[in-house]
């Protein structure tokens, strides 16, 4: 690992900052385990939305591609999910769930599932 300084980020761009400010760490000289599991994961979460038929867009341009082909509007029902914090909600316990559930659509080796909880621990804030 490289010996560099690590930094905070402020969410100056979130609601109600002035009483509540919120902050990222961003710590260069941790390892590149979070893009190998960033990278195990994207392909976890493609083979699950194959598997299910889910809908899970990565882009708002994608959104609105997809709202505008449905016909019948009035008929459908669109769900959105504002996920606040999203790294620091993830335990151990959840994660271990996840894969689990992920192990029905997709193998997951060993090997992959302990680079995935191991990057969690670089990422997360444990509490």
């Amino acid at each position: 690992m490289a010996q560099k300084q690590a930094f905070i980020k402020l969410k100056d761009h979130k609601e109600n900052f002035n009483n509540n400010p919120t902050c990222r760490l961003i710590n260069p000289a941790k390892s590149n385990l979070g893009r190998v599991s960033k990278s195990i994961l994207d392909k976890i979460n493609r083979k699950i939305r194959e598997a299910t038929g889910v809908n899970q867009w990565r882009s708002t341009r994608s959104v609105i591609e997809w709202f505008t082909r449905i016909s019948n509007k009035e008929r459908h029902t669109f769900l959105v999910f504002d996920i606040v914090d999203f790294y620091p909600s993830i335990s151990e316990k959840l994660m271990s769930e996840a894969l689990n559930y992920a192990k029905l659509f997709i193998a997951i080796s060993e090997d992959d599932r302990e680079i995935i909880m191991h990057a969690r621990l670089t990422t997360i804030h444990r509490g």
